[in-house]
């Protein structure tokens, strides 16, 4: 009995001998975070961003509320978006419900790398409540005017697709992709429909394959033949015909691809891309 009470002893002694360590350290970072030196609250938001702790993450949400009010912030009458930027990072390593409605408001900052930064910390959520939320921000931000919020918009359909996040509204996001692209934006919509495009996808490219740059059309055809859930088979051969029309570089490499890296055996489309290799 009193070995056991001793355990517990220790046991209590020692996780508030941990909770005052934890309490000291977060001190130590808000003096940072708040601080003249800006390079040091930057590494201080870096640091909380691997201490995966309510405590921490509520410094962190704190800090960003009030707009990283850094001495160093306040004495130049303005502030660069480093540190709100790492705080975003970091908040967006704890992957927390808590932080969407703040990550929503810095969404629509004004300054560029903090809106990208945020829909990514965005994107990675899991919980399912927050899908339409995030799917929302993403529609925004398809349409915004800096090309690095858009291919952040693109990451989230991208990485929630590849990990089987909640991704509501598919078929709205590929229509949206699909004008981006019509626009002259060839980048996010190729990183975007290459994960989510279906039949309106190729249907569109094979319509504008004189239009559109032949890299753009072979990198999303590439991706959509090699995903098992795309199909049926006759979208694939109409596929692997367009590809072997456009004659370009990057079509025969994404043929080849095909040709080499079959999603499923015994598909025709296949064997055409042999026989098109030839």
């Amino acid at each position: 009995m009193k070995s056991v009470l001793f355990s517990l002893s220790l046991a209590l002694m020692l996780a508030g001998s941990g909770a005052v360590a934890l309490g000291q350290a977060l001190e130590r970072e808000r003096k940072a975070l708040w601080g003249k030196d800006l390079n040091q609250a930057v590494r201080a938001a870096k640091r909380l961003g691997r201490l995966r702790t309510a405590k921490s993450l509520d410094l962190m949400l704190e800090t960003l509320k009030l707009g990283a009010p850094t001495e160093y912030c306040k004495a130049r009458g303005k502030c660069t978006p480093n540190l709100a930027v790492e705080l975003i990072k970091a908040i967006g390593q704890h992957r927390s419900a808590r932080a969407v409605n703040l990550l929503m408001i810095y969404a629509r900052h004004r300054n560029a790398k903090v809106r990208s930064t945020s829909l990514r910390a965005l994107g990675v959520l899991r919980d399912k409540r927050l899908a339409k939320r995030i799917v929302r921000a993403v529609v925004d931000s398809l349409s915004d005017r800096d090309v690095q919020v858009r291919m952040a918009a693109a990451w989230i359909i991208s990485y929630r697709t590849k990990n089987k996040l909640d991704l509501p509204g598919r078929g709205r996001l590929e229509r949206l992709l699909i004008a981006l692209l019509d626009r002259g934006d060839t980048a996010a919509p190729a990183m975007g429909l290459a994960a989510i495009g279906g039949y309106d996808t190729a249907r569109h490219l094979a319509i504008h394959l004189r239009k559109l740059p032949e890299r753009t059309i072979a990198k999303i055809y590439r991706s959509l033949l090699v995903r098992r859930d795309f199909g049926p088979d006759p979208i694939r051969q109409w596929i692997v015909r367009a590809l072997a029309e456009l004659k370009g570089q990057h079509a025969t490499e994404a043929l080849a691809n095909y040709a080499a890296n079959p999603p499923k055996p015994g598909l025709k489309s296949v064997v055409m891309a042999n026989q098109f290799m030839e």
